[in-house]
């Protein structure tokens, strides 16, 4: 487990225990424990935010691609079959396709607000080492 994780996991306890609601005072308050005075955490972290908000940005668009390839497969199967016995397997292996497409959306979005917290805590930490040493 890298040290954004470990972060955003002791952030979103802290966050349960203390009456304290101001999250940008909590992110300060960890950061400060966590970096002190030494520059390579810093930067350290710095480059996790910037790994994992570009990784995320790509799981998008990959899943947005795979979700229209398989549609576009799918309206071919269904559309290009003169055979009428054909085009029942094919409706069937469009649907079974379609039921795993939605299999794994579902599971996709579990994941999503399963860990939300961990790109919402990410979204702070970005901003307050944006303005660490200001």
């Amino acid at each position: 487990m890298d040290e954004l994780t470990k972060i955003c996991n002791e952030l979103e306890n802290c966050s349960k225990r203390t009456s304290k609601k101001n999250r940008i005072v909590c992110v300060k308050n960890k950061l400060r424990e966590y970096i002190g005075e030494d520059e390579n955490k810093y930067l350290q972290l710095k480059a996790q935010v910037n790994l994992k908000n570009e990784s995320d940005r790509k799981g998008i668009y990959s899943l947005l691609s795979l979700s229209v390839s398989i549609f576009s497969m799918i309206l071919v199967l269904i559309y290009n079959t003169s055979d009428k016995q054909n085009l029942i397997a094919y409706k069937l292996y469009g649907l079974i396709i379609l039921i795993l497409i939605c299999i794994f959306l579902i599971t996709e979005c579990y994941f999503d607000k399963k860990y939300k917290y961990k790109k919402i805590w990410r979204s702070y930490i970005e901003v307050v080492l944006e303005n660490w040493n200001k």
